[in-house]
């Protein structure tokens, strides 16, 4: 019984630190989202179209990083045959060349409501933020 228990409370204490991380992985997301918005000085009708947009277009990137974290750690090693290298190398081009074709098809849709200054502050602001959560994370 005592075993029972245990068993209970280890699942429940791993089920909340899973919702602690994606609630801490949601509240990042939010804050990119509206730290790029504020930078971007968007007018109201902007600022709707864009935090749309960014939420597709952050789903898309974030199944890509999925699907190549899967092949890392699934990638054959070099004591594989040529073949299966070729294939895990073929896999990682595949990969690169869609997040090519996602950042084209998204650059197309964020050009028709922002302007060139402001693409250009939305990609610079992305990696600013990027760098900021890297410092902070570091405990810098």
């Amino acid at each position: 019984m005592i075993k029972y228990c245990i068993g209970i409370l280890f699942l429940l204490t791993l089920s909340l630190s899973v919702q602690a991380q994606v609630t801490k992985f949601e509240k990042i997301k939010e804050a990119r989202k509206e730290f790029i918005a504020k930078r971007l000085n968007l007018k109201t009708d902007q600022k709707n179209k864009f935090l749309d947009t960014y939420d597709t277009y952050a789903v898309e990137k974030e199944q890509l990083r999925k699907k190549r974290r899967q092949l890392r750690q699934t990638s054959v090693s070099l004591t594989a045959s040529d073949d299966e290298l070729l294939a895990s190398v073929e896999q990682l081009i595949n990969l690169q060349q869609k997040e090519v074709d996602i950042e084209k098809k998204y650059m197309q849709q964020f050009k028709s409501f922002l302007s060139p200054r402001q693409l250009v502050e939305m990609y610079r602001s992305d990696k600013e933020f990027n760098r900021i959560l890297l410092n902070k994370l570091r405990g810098e």
